[in-house]
């Protein structure tokens, strides 16, 4: 049975997106941050709760769930992710998430070790409301620096995201959840 850290649990029957869910969960090992983006009510965090799950028994990830709000700065949404840590006794790292004396890239890079070092699976519930600009550089560091941990973000707007190194988060699920290949 998996372990819910102050996460929503999935939906249980979870029914209707079972091709989207076998794709997330089979791309999710090498696939360091995925994004799920449609409009409001068609069931982005029900799908990113219901993977977090698979990927929790078949891939010993520790889900972690944390809500975005409107207007959120990096620095907010870092902080939120901290009190998240924090609560399952991860501490080492962080300070350096709430530090505004390092730089927003430095801090992603901490975030980073944190979700490799626990394997865990960050579910940034949307992920969107975050400011944009801080938002792809969080995302950017991630995609470029994660080994072992993973982020599923659900988001009402299509995120243009990529890494300094060009690398791109899977994409995977638009508007009507069909895959773009």
């Amino acid at each position: 049975m998996t372990t819910f850290y102050h996460c929503p649990l999935p939906p249980e029957p979870f029914v209707g997106r079972q091709r989207e869910l076998n794709h997330i969960v089979r791309e999710l090992p090498s696939t360091p941050v995925t994004l799920l983006a449609g409009v409001g009510g068609i069931g982005k965090t029900a799908l990113a709760l219901a993977a977090a799950a698979r990927a929790a028994e078949e891939l010993d990830r520790i889900p972690i769930f944390v809500p975005c709000q409107s207007g959120w700065a990096a620095g907010a949404f870092l902080r939120a992710i901290h009190a998240e840590l924090s609560r399952l006794g991860e501490e080492s790292f962080g300070p350096f998430l709430s530090d505004p004396a390092l730089s927003l890239a430095d801090r992603a890079t901490h975030l980073a070790g944190l979700l490799d070092r626990g394997g865990f699976l960050l579910v940034a519930d949307d992920g969107g409301a975050v400011e944009p600009r801080d938002f792809r550089t969080l995302v950017g560091v991630l995609l470029d620096r994660l080994q072992r941990g993973r982020v599923i973000v659900t988001s009402r707007r299509r995120l243009k995201l990529r890494s300094d190194s060009g690398r791109s988060p899977l994409a995977n699920l638009y508007a009507g959840f069909h895959p773009a290949y």
